[in-house]
């Protein structure tokens, strides 16, 4: 691979960011990327407004390659942020926890509010200069009506995006 290709791979947008708010780590080569959600039905005779809320379970899971001589620093980067996503992180001590854990930034979805269920890196000489890393994170969404006006926001800056 030349230079000049390599140069032009690190100026390209990333496939994807995870961020707490005060380090972003990019993933410019996503190799997989899964999003789900499962949905489950209120208890009879609940009200609707209590139906609305917390009715869902979101996981993402990403298998990606973390490239060039910057990917020791991400992978740090990305430890620390899912150990300080536990206790709230970046994001939830500005906000006063009213958002809480990491943004998971892609070309399919905007997610807040996520954390780090398993992380995992991997090198093969085949692959020099990159570690592969396979992360999967669950939505935990706050108690209330907030995270849904986050989606909301959140669906509609990803839906603009896509036209600029």
């Amino acid at each position: 691979m030349s230079s000049a290709s390599k140069i032009d791979e690190f100026l390209s947008l990333p496939s994807a960011i995870i961020t707490d708010g005060l380090l972003a780590v990019p993933l410019f080569a996503v190799q997989r990327l899964a999003v789900s959600s499962r949905y489950t039905l209120p208890p009879i005779g609940t009200p609707s407004f209590r139906a609305a809320v917390g009715n869902a379970s979101e996981t993402a899971s990403l298998q990606a390659l973390l490239v060039g001589p910057q990917r020791h620093a991400w992978k740090q980067g990305l430890e620390l942020m899912a150990n300080f996503a536990k206790r709230g992180g970046a994001i939830g001590r500005f906000t006063g926890g009213k958002v809480s854990g990491l943004i998971l930034a892609t070309r399919m979805s905007v997610r807040m509010n996520m954390h780090v269920t398993s992380l995992g890196f991997s090198a093969s000489p085949q692959r020099l200069d990159t570690i592969e890393v396979t992360i999967e994170l669950q939505h935990v969404a706050p108690p209330g009506p907030i995270d849904l006006l986050n989606d909301a926001g959140m669906l509609a800056a990803s839906t603009a995006t896509e036209f600029l």
